[in-house]
């Protein structure tokens, strides 16, 4: 049978499916790990995570390969849904914290677990996206069902670009913050003092005292980092703090992380075995919140606020998302124990987590924040603008017209851009990214508006000292849609282009003209090409006697399946 959307599916296939979705959905249930005492079973999630993670950066390398990348991303979301079945369906027993020791038993139960989440991760995203018509699916073989994705061609290049893979002679960047500490004689020989106070706790653990003056040492290197890559002000309102207080806490947390990591892994290159029982950082809810105010400078009320926004909920209207984005992993009853990974807050994106736990937490400052997102995107264009190109708007339009956001004009080429700005949020599920989808396809009547209202009075930008002459004068004028972290690709034969902010960005600063830069983007070679940037094979994930195929993205090179894009 041909592969068929939800809306075309019959209603015997749409009952097939939506019985094996069913059966899948309880794959959980066997699990021994939640038999496990509820925090030790989630201690042991973390540790699992180690034993991913810790591997692929011997590989690899780190900390922007693109296979540690995938893999950090994978273990974020795959160990936040393994984290939440312990949450809903674990057992209600707790074991005192002596008995966070890895064994083992407890090995091989935790991954057990987390296979199955990993699998059980690609249905979550498989059968919404056939839900809500994005995915064709068929049912190839009992209990075997295929999916695939509609776009086509086009439409597995974005879905590429989305998820970092770039053309071989493309610019790459992270928009993570690098690694930044500088490995000199200096660093090494207080990394070597901090290492002289650590002691062994049992086979597979150690311990230390609070190495504040290493911690103060980091943090001014993370600092940089972190302004290097925030995207937004610091006066950037979040509800109950800034940015600005954000971005302090957050380096002071980089700092205790990026020492516990270094010393995880020289204390295992000098035993032999990385230090399983010790490589989650485990405190009182009111020690991390000291620590953390005392090397901030905040005041503790503050970063009490923070520590919670960044803890995975166990309760309440919130809905966990993923462990880069809430790294803090409750290990008691009332959240007052508290475990974290390093690795998850040191490869994260902090400034973009925040705002998303902001807009569940805090909608009317991440609305706040949201409108200023076109102003932030026009004035990151224009700071690195050629002379010879000139910038303007917003323009207010009337008759109920969207405003113009941006205009771009070069006299020498006799070129004008008339463009829209999206930058919308990333999303993390297929549901979000069906939101995010409709909401980026607004620009498009947005600009068929905007381009009818110019069309039929070519003066009035002219006439307002916005352009330099009338529309009508212009050898070339090209409506575009400019897109920041999300967007769908739109026929530009049949619609308006849509160009990667970034991507526009260097094609203006680079060329000789506008009219160059548009020719060379319009080309579309800034999206990677199938076969020779990236691949796409269907590969097979099992839930409780229930396998899907589908639709894996990956380095043109084989890449094992924790490597793939998610």
């Amino acid at each position: 049978m041909a592969a068929l959307l939800k809306s075309e599916s019959s209603a015997e296939l749409v009952q097939q499916l939506v019985a094996l979705e069913d059966l899948a959905d309880d794959c959980f249930k066997d699990l021994e790990l939640l038999r496990v005492p509820r925090n030790l079973a989630s201690w042991a999630a973390l540790t699992r995570l180690v034993q991913l993670i810790e591997p692929t950066i011997e590989k690899f390398g780190t900390p922007y390969t693109r296979e540690f990348l995938a893999t950090i991303i994978n273990a974020g979301r795959s160990g936040s849904l393994l984290l939440e079945w312990i949450r809903k369906h674990g057992s209600a027993r707790l074991a005192p914290r002596s008995r966070f020791r890895w064994s083992v038993a407890l090995e091989r139960t935790a991954a057990q677990a987390f296979d199955l989440a990993h699998n059980y991760e690609v249905f979550t995203g498989c059968f919404p996206a056939w839900h809500r018509d994005r995915a064709a699916a068929e049912i190839v073989a009992p209990r075997t069902v295929r999916f695939t994705w509609i776009g086509g061609a086009v439409g597995r290049r974005v879905s590429a670009f989305q998820k970092g893979f770039r053309p071989e002679s493309g610019e790459r960047g992270t928009a993570i913050p690098s690694s930044p500490v500088p490995d000199t004689p200096a660093t090494r020989d207080r990394l070597a003092r901090v290492l002289e106070t650590c002691r062994p706790s049992g086979p597979r653990g150690f311990s230390y005292p609070e190495p504040r003056a290493y911690h103060e040492y980091l943090m001014p290197f993370y600092e940089r980092s972190l302004a290097s890559v925030f995207r937004r002000e610091d006066s950037l309102d979040l509800g109950k703090y800034t940015l600005s207080t954000f971005k302090s806490l957050y380096v002071a947390l980089l700092a205790i992380c990026a020492t516990h990591e270094i010393l995880c892994h020289w204390w295992g290159k000098g035993r032999g075995k990385y230090p399983l029982n010790s490589a989650v950082i485990v405190r009182e809810h009111a020690d991390w919140v000291d620590t953390l105010s005392r090397l901030s400078g905040q005041h503790r009320d503050v970063v009490e606020a923070i520590v919670d926004d960044l803890t995975f909920p166990v309760g309440g209207p919130r809905k966990p998302q993923d462990l880069l984005i809430h790294p803090f992993v409750p290990l008691d009853a009332g959240s007052r124990l508290l475990g974290i990974l390093p690795h998850f807050p040191l490869y994260s994106r902090p400034d973009e987590n925040i705002l998303r736990t902001c807009s569940y937490i805090s909608p009317a400052a991440y609305h706040a924040a949201s409108q200023l997102k076109e102003r932030d995107m026009r004035s990151d264009l224009v700071s690195g603008l050629p002379a010879h190109v000139a910038f303007g708007g917003p323009v207010k339009l009337p008759g109920g017209n969207p405003d113009l956001d941006l205009i771009l004009e070069d006299h020498g080429s006799s070129t004008l851009v008339l463009a829209e700005l999206k930058w919308i949020r990333k999303p993390l599920s297929v549901l979000e990214r069906c939101d995010r989808d409709e909401e980026f396809l607004k620009g498009v009547d947005q600009l068929r508006r905007i381009e009818g209202f110019l069309s039929g009075n070519p003066e009035y930008l002219f006439e307002r000292g916005k352009v330099s002459r009338s529309m009508s004068d212009y050898s070339e004028v090209r409506y575009l849609l400019l897109a920041r972290d999300h967007f769908v690709w739109v026929d530009p034969a049949a619609e308006y282009p849509v160009i990667e902010f970034e991507a526009f960005k260097r094609a203006v600063c680079k060329a000789a003209t506008l009219h160059d830069a548009l020719a060379e983007l319009l080309e579309f070679e800034w999206l990677p090409v199938e076969g020779r940037d990236f691949a796409v094979s269907f590969q097979v994930a099992r839930a409780n006697g229930v396998s899907i195929e589908s639709e894996i993205f990956l380095p043109v090179r084989s890449a094992s399946p924790l490597h793939q894009a998610p």
